[in-house]
């Protein structure tokens, strides 16, 4: 706090959708403090407008969630038709090596990567056997195997290069066995800094 407080900010931006102890110690020493959370659709549009207030323009805020609630109510009409039997059952992951430990994770029912699946067409293959939580949550390769998946996304952690490991699965046997990866429906989601998730 005392580094952030040298720096005189009007306002401290932070991820998060409660108070922690750093936002804490930035309110006691007459620091505001705003918390993003942006895991959700609905808390997306919430810190947009929520932005454009602090910023001074919330008009700005209008045109960022009209453009995405427009685009978001396109596909919405655009799998309007669709039925359950037409869906592909599809997979979403996060891929991190973090410390040389690979580990893949899918995310909460309620978070925006489990709703761009949906809201794309698809049928999220884990949400029926997957632990219930509020954040991510770890699989392994058995359950992957398991569900079997017609197609697979992954967002891979900033830090690696997608195309090494995308490479690196379709070389895998085990990944090979895999239904998705057998019919080349294994893509890493776009990136740029960050996965665009």
């Amino acid at each position: 706090p005392e580094q952030i407080a040298a720096l005189k900010p009007d306002l401290v931006i932070m991820r998060g959708i409660a108070t922690d102890p750093m936002g804490e110690s930035l309110s006691q020493i007459g620091i505001p403090v705003l918390y993003l959370w942006m895991e959700t659709p609905e808390y997306f549009m919430q810190d947009v407008e929520n932005l454009g207030a602090v910023l001074g323009n919330p008009q700005r805020a209008e045109e960022i969630k009209s453009f995405y609630q427009t685009r978001l109510d396109r596909l919405a009409e655009g799998i309007a038709d669709m039925s359950e039997g037409e869906k592909s059952r599809v997979l979403l992951l996060e891929y991190n090596d973090r410390s040389g430990e690979v580990a893949v994770r899918v995310p909460a029912k309620s978070w925006i990567q489990t709703v761009e699946v949906e809201t794309a067409g698809g049928a999220p293959v884990w949400l029926e056997s997957a632990e219930a939580t509020d954040g991510w949550t770890v699989v392994n390769l058995e359950q992957i195997a398991v569900w079997d998946p017609d197609k697979i996304f992954l967002v891979i952690w900033y830090t690696l290069d997608p195309e090494e490991v995308l490479a690196t699965l379709k070389a895998d046997a085990k990944w090979g066995a895999l239904k998705a990866v057998r019919e080349d429906q294994l893509y890493g989601f776009p990136t740029d800094i960050f996965g665009w998730d």
